[in-house]
């Protein structure tokens, strides 16, 4: 148990910090596998290693800690970042990871670790052990990945609970992306909470001049859309009814 107080302390870590606490390769191989063996420590996938509590053998690290361990280029996005802020209505089994480098998913304890692609590593946040999109990201990127009504269900619910969203980050966000459809799909969707969140009509109004100018849809399923907004020249769901008018819309 040599080692252990300075894996506790780390929580999860490689084979290239055991070898760095060894500073031999064949004790950092002995003592990975003896860890392993008497449940000190728990293999979660290839090269990457979490330490065991004593008392319930469970990690100590939770899903987010280990999400933001799979490498050096990775961090929590999507539902997993909304979950990770406490804006999700449910628990989900399945942690989305948008990484620069890519990694193949994988299964730990009924959890399951997803791979997103991604280019783009603006307004990511690091809170201890954990790397997560920031919630203006987060929204932002939720929207860009709409694909049905019960995703644009799952946005509504977080965005009643979000307190306040920062419009810089957003536009300097949207300015990266560099989706003219994305600009009114988020003027669409944000108008209905812009009170709530703290927008103001100058982000509106930047929404509408970089948008496109031709009629769009929010998803791909025509039929199921059942309004035009003539503002955001948008095809899309009733969202005033989605909210359920506890909003001013």
């Amino acid at each position: 148990m040599k080692y252990l107080s300075e894996l506790s302390l780390k929580r999860l870590f490689n084979y290239e910090y055991m070898l760095s606490l060894t500073g031999n390769r064949a004790l950092a191989n002995q003592t990975i596998q003896n860890y392993l063996k008497k449940g000190y420590i728990r293999r979660i996938k290839k090269n990457l290693y979490g330490v065991a509590s004593l008392e319930n053998q469970g990690l100590i690290a939770n899903k987010f800690e280990i999400a933001s361990a799979v490498n050096d280029a990775c961090f929590i996005s999507y539902h997993s970042a909304l979950e990770y802020y406490g804006y999700a209505n449910q628990v989900y089994q399945e942690v989305y990871i948008s990484s620069l480098k890519q990694f193949r998913d994988f299964d730990f304890e009924n959890i399951r670790y997803v791979y997103k692609y991604t280019n783009n590593n603006q307004l990511i946040e690091i809170n201890l052990d954990v790397k997560v999109t920031s919630i203006e990201r987060t929204i932002i990127d939720l929207i860009d990945s709409i694909k049905s009504y019960e995703d644009i269900e799952e946005l509504i619910k977080g965005l009643t609970m979000i307190p306040i969203l920062n419009e810089h980050d957003i536009l300097a966000y949207l300015e990266n992306v560099n989706k003219k459809v994305l600009y009114n799909k988020v003027g669409h969707l944000l108008s209905h909470f812009k009170e709530r969140v703290f927008l103001s009509e100058q982000f509106f109004s930047t929404l509408k001049n970089k948008g496109t100018k031709t009629r769009k849809y929010i998803i791909k399923k025509h039929n199921e859309l059942v309004e035009y907004d003539k503002v955001w020249k948008l095809y899309s769901f009733n969202i005033a009814k989605m909210i359920g008018g506890d909003l001013d819309v």
